[in-house]
């Protein structure tokens, strides 16, 4: 089913082959995939970005002070924008500094392709979305 309206789609992180893979899932649910970097530094300035955005981090390993950089980067740039990491692992340290950075979502990538995909949904709605674990 086509959902009536997708934001864009900004895919953030260095490795490139996790980028890729959510690029195939998020565009078999229909999602608008408008580029994949590695950092936000990479993001086109002089293309007009529509408003409605989601940017989406790909975060792997210890360095988690450079992907609050990035969050922080990105919601300067696009205040509006809606934020989620994907990281491979389950920090609650790290999940309160990124949501105090901007971020809107945390996904451990241990959950399924239809409950990420639900998930993202909400975040588009302006919704929070944090791993139940955290409670």
């Amino acid at each position: 089913m086509r959902r009536p309206f997708s934001p864009g789609t900004i895919l953030i992180g260095k490795n490139s082959l996790l980028r890729e893979g959510l690029t195939k899932i998020l565009r078999s649910a229909n999602f608008r995939i408008l580029t994949s970097v590695s950092s936000a530094d990479d993001l086109p300035t002089s293309k007009a970005l529509p408003r409605a955005l989601l940017f989406l981090m790909v975060h792997t390993g210890d360095k988690f002070d450079a992907a609050i950089k990035q969050i922080e980067l990105i919601r300067n740039r696009h205040p509006g924008a809606s934020i989620g990491i994907v990281t491979d692992r389950y920090r609650p340290e790290e999940m309160v500094l990124a949501f105090r950075s901007g971020a809107s979502g945390y996904f451990v990538d241990v959950m399924t392709c239809d409950v990420f995909i639900k998930s993202l949904e909400l975040v588009m709605m302006g919704e929070t979305v944090f791993p139940a674990a955290f409670l």
